[in-house]
């Protein structure tokens, strides 16, 4: 890790996130024209926390202008073979403060792209960046990008729900199989939710203790629960539980933004299947009416890679996630050519 933040503390105006106070960070992500999820401070440290067996390290970076911080991007990269080789969680577009222009953006992206391949120098890891084009700002550093000899190799796809400003409207587009299993059980099964707002730590633990019970087993650290809880406070997540006769049914938990969100977690009683209540179901229709109230674009409910071949069960998870989605969006991966 010393080699690789040395690489940073050379460039001038550049810290990384975990050597300054929250306040530089949230400056910007307050500022930004787009909120990405992957820009969630909570939800980066979640990452690193959830890869600590896997030696992941936070090399998020800050830039700065005139000492004021001016734009952001999260780096998490984590040694899954326990070899020489690393991975990461996306090479994302750098996001900008919203009076930032075209020239001072132009400088931060060859910076950024400077520090990558000093990384890249340094340690063994693959030279690629994900672009999704959610943004202006996105199509601009894939512009960038293109102009630096990077050309896509592979192209995801994000099933996504837009916003149409209404619930009825979203729900026209739901599979139809869906649609009588959540107008016959929305109002005898009415979720909850659980935000910054009405914080409940009983409800929490149940969702914890569900989490274990269902799995089996401690799947992951203390830390990574700490900070979703410090993403709800943070007014960055929400929990999603179905209740019913003083018994919790189900969890689900999701990212949000003033712009996008994504389904992160979830959690149901087996009992509900031969109960045939659709808590699934359910619960993610309550999260899209919060987030169609709250006016966010765009629900990224999930992602189809096309180099992965899924299990049975991932197979299973991506189809129910798909029934709800009313769009889809290209992610481009990019890889440098000579």
């Amino acid at each position: 890790m010393k080699h690789m933040t040395q690489i940073i503390k050379n460039y001038e105006h550049v810290s990384l996130m975990v050597d300054v106070s929250y306040e530089d960070w949230k400056k910007i992500y307050d500022q930004l024209e787009y909120q990405s999820i992957d820009c969630i401070y909570d939800l980066i440290n979640y990452r690193v926390s959830y890869l600590k067996s896997e030696k992941a390290k936070n090399l998020s970076l800050i830039f700065y202008s005139n000492k004021i911080p001016v734009a952001i991007v999260p780096i998490i990269i984590f040694n899954k073979k326990k070899n020489d080789n690393y991975d990461f969680i996306g090479f994302f577009a750098p996001s900008f403060d919203i009076s930032i222009g075209k020239k001072s953006k132009l400088e931060i992206f060859k910076k950024y792209l400077d520090i990558i391949n000093e990384l890249k120098n340094k340690i063994s890891i693959k030279l690629k960046f994900n672009i999704s084009c959610f943004s202006f700002n996105d199509y601009e550093f894939l512009s960038f990008l293109f102009d630096n000899n990077f050309k896509i190799f592979e192209v995801n796809k994000l099933f996504i729900i837009k916003n149409k400003n209404s619930i009825e409207k979203i729900f026209a587009d739901f599979r139809k199989s869906y649609k009588p299993l959540i107008n016959s059980n929305i109002k005898k099964y009415k979720p909850k939710i659980m935000n910054y707002e009405n914080f409940d730590e009983k409800i929490w633990l149940s969702f914890r203790a569900m989490h274990k019970k269902i799995v089996g087993k401690i799947t992951r650290s203390s830390n990574t629960w700490d900070h979703q809880k410090k993403a709800l406070k943070n007014d960055n997540a929400i929990l999603v539980y179905l209740n019913v006769d003083d018994k919790f049914l189900g969890f689900s938990f999701f990212y949000y933004t003033n712009h996008e969100s994504i389904y992160a977690s979830a959690v149901v009683d087996e009992k509900t299947k031969d109960q045939k209540i659709p808590v699934g179901h359910l619960l993610q229709y309550e999260a899209i009416n919060f987030f169609v109230k709250h006016n966010i674009k765009n629900y990224k409910i999930t992602r189809q890679e096309n180099s992965k071949t899924n299990s049975l069960k991932e197979e299973n998870i991506l189809k129910f996630k798909q029934g709800f989605a009313n769009s889809s969006v290209n992610e481009f991966i990019l890889k440098y050519e000579k």
